[in-house]
Order: structure tokens, then sequence, then C-alpha cells
């Protein structure tokens, strides 16, 4: 199959896999007794059944037209993205803790001519497979767990394996640890947004050694922490100001 031909892309985005249960963080079975959704939003999620929790379109044509034969590719999480980077034929990393995913994601590739031969499938938690990871990435895809701290983990293991003028994507800026993520990125010098969609962004990474770095050197820190010494200051003169008012009554009474 050759990677130009989009029919089966097109095919693909609208009819994807299902290969993800309704909740795909956690192994526990009381995790709606802890949730803090809506009742109604607990409901939906606690019906079951297998979905696809895919890439938005514009983000798999972005692949699909970015990737080139031969690229090093890495993602965390599993589904439909999985499937765009074996149509664009890149040697790619997959990371997954789930089995069943992948048997599904093997399953649709089967029954729909889409070779999975490229694709490394591996079944351990992000946490515990990047930091080992000794690679030369072209582009990276960050939509494994979302809940603190693992987008943070993610981001800094991987962010160290990509080539210097390569692309970091973020799925679901949306949810709060990514955005955090996002925001950082926006302001640092290592980073250059080059695309961003409705709950996805690409970055180019443009620092050689991103982690030789300083809290006082992101601009990300320090534009906070200017903003906290600011309002600590105003603060200050505004406490200042009332005692000095006090002292003057004080003294008139007096």
């Amino acid at each position: 199959m050759n990677k130009k031909e989009p029919a089966i892309l097109e095919y693909l985005i609208s009819n994807p896999p299902s290969p993800h249960l309704s909740e795909t963080e956690v192994e526990n079975d009381k995790y709606l007794e802890n949730s803090l959704l809506s009742e109604s939003a607990k409901q939906t999620l606690g019906e079951g059944g297998y979905h696809c929790y895919g890439i938005e379109p514009q983000l798999a044509e972005f692949i699909y037209d970015n990737v080139d034969p031969g690229f090093y590719t890495l993602e965390t999480g599993a589904g439909l993205s999985t499937l765009v980077f074996a149509l664009c034929r890149s040697k790619h990393i997959c990371i997954t803790p789930s089995k069943t995913e992948v048997d599904i994601i093997k399953t649709y590739g089967v029954k729909n001519n889409i070779d999975l031969g490229n694709v490394t499938f591996i079944h351990q938690g992000s946490e515990d497979y990047l930091p080992q990871l000794k690679a030369n990435i072209d582009i990276v895809l960050l939509d494994g767990k979302h809940a603190f701290p693992w987008p943070f983990i993610d981001w800094f293991y991987s962010s160290r394996i990509l080539k210097t003028g390569g692309q970091l994507i973020l799925d679901d800026i949306n949810i709060e640890p990514v955005c955090i993520i996002k925001n950082f990125m926006l302001e640092d010098n290592n980073w250059s947004l080059h695309k961003f969609f409705d709950k996805s962004c690409v970055f180019i990474k443009t620092g050689s050694n991103i982690h030789d770095t300083a809290w006082h050197m992101q601009p990300y820190v320090m534009n906070r922490y200017r903003q906290k010494d600011m309002i600590l200051n105003i603060i200050i003169n505004k406490l200042n100001s009332y005692l000095r008012k006090f002292e003057k009554l004080i003294n008139k009474e007096s």
C-alpha cells in the first residue's frame, strides 16, 4: 500500500477501531466511587463497553502528512494514532500496558490491510519504560495516562530522546496536567509552536539540551515567580498604608 493513497486514512478516520474500555487509566473497579465527575458523566462512564478515544481528524491528517517512511516515532497510549503511524511506515514504538487494546488494533489492521510490522508494542507503563529507552526520535505523540503526574513523566523522558528539530505532539490539552505542559512550552525558548488544533498541538524542539537548566532560566517559572512577588508587594504596600492611617488615628486620639 502506498502511503500517498489517502482513501485508507479517510476510512480509518470515519471508521476507527474501539480499543478503549470506558476507563483506561485505572485497574480497580471502584474508580467511580472516587471520581469527581458529575453524576451524569459518571453514569455514562459506568456504562462500560469499548470506545475510541482517538486523536482528532486534523491531527491524524497532520501525522499522515508529516511522518515519512523510516522516521523513528513514539507514542504513549494506543489507538487510532497507532494505525496512522503504521500507514506512514515509520519505525514506531507504541507504549500501552493494555494487551486488549493491542489485540483490537492488530485485528483491525489485519481486517483493513494495514501493515503493523513496523510497530513495536510495549506492554508496560510509560513511567517504567521511558526512563530506560535509548533512542533518537523524530516525532513523539503524548497521549497516554492523563492523571497527574504521568503527562510530566512522559514529557520529561520523551523530550530528551527527541531530536533537535523533531516534533512533540500533545493531545487532550484541555485536561489540566497536559495544559500546564502546553503553557510551559509556549513560553520556553527550547520549543516553538508549530500547529494548534482543537484539543492538540504540535511543538518543534529547538533546544539541544533542554534538561541542562535551572528554575530561574525558565520563562514559565520566572513569569509566575515575578507575578507572585508583585502581588505580595501590593499586599505589603496596602498593609503599610492601612497601618500608617491607623497610627495617625491613634496619635490624634492621644
